[in-house]
């Protein structure tokens, strides 16, 4: 059984309001969140919000904890937990099969379609592909960030009949950058002369998976 909201209105503070005035407002309105048992139970008194004053919207949303997890509603279908994690996977559908490097060259695959956002977030990406690497290449399977610079690398065995070969790594993305974290493939900067890999693009083998989260804002 849902406990009935008592909830007092007031407005978040806007971009051109007095932000100092704005805060007093939500203060002396005393915002308080609502403890619940389930998700089931916070709608059903988001629904009894429907056609009042109270109801959630995008300038007044409701705040919610359901069993310890803070949500926030912008209305009775959008009930996110706060902070939640971003996820996104590109598949490769490049048509391009083959993709040949020389010494520390990168061949772009995929590059995460995820949005800019106004504020710092930490990219925990993921990349895996399925390829055959030519007679004595020295390859690699690697992931860039946001200044183009190769950061994480896993090798892809030279003459092998296909092998599946995955690599993370950690990227931070600044407030209304578009991110550019993406997988592909690098010869070696070391030894070697790159090579050429035959990669499948069937996206359950190929493919980048981003997980984007807020961080600290940087001074």
């Amino acid at each position: 059984m849902a406990t009935a909201l008592t909830p007092i209105h007031a407005a978040l503070p806007k971009p051109e309001d007095n932000f100092c005035e704005a805060i007093a407002r939500l203060e002396a309105a005393r915002i308080h969140t609502y403890a619940h048992p389930s998700v089931a139970a916070a709608r059903e008194n988001l629904h009894q919000l429907e056609g009042t004053p109270y109801e959630a919207t995008p300038d007044h949303p409701v705040m919610l904890i359901i069993q310890g997890v803070l949500y926030c509603s912008y209305s009775v279908e959008a009930l996110a937990p706060v902070n939640e994690t971003e996820r996104k996977v590109d598949g490769y559908s490049n048509q391009q099969r083959e993709h040949s490097v020389g010494r520390n060259q990168f061949s772009t695959m995929v590059t995460t379609t995820m949005a800019a956002k106004n504020y710092d977030r930490m990219f925990v990406a993921y990349a895996q592909a399925w390829g055959k690497a030519s007679t004595g290449a020295n390859v690699n399977l690697a992931l860039a960030g946001q200044d183009d610079r190769v950061a994480f690398v896993s090798k892809i065995e030279a003459g092998s009949s296909g092998e599946g070969v995955s690599v993370s790594g950690i990227f931070r993305v600044n407030a209304g950058e578009t991110p550019r974290v993406k997988m592909g493939i690098y010869g070696s900067p070391e030894w070697g002369n790159g090579g050429t890999v035959s990669l499948t693009s069937q996206s359950q083998h190929t493919a980048l998976t981003c997980l984007a989260m807020p961080v600290t804002m940087a001074s």
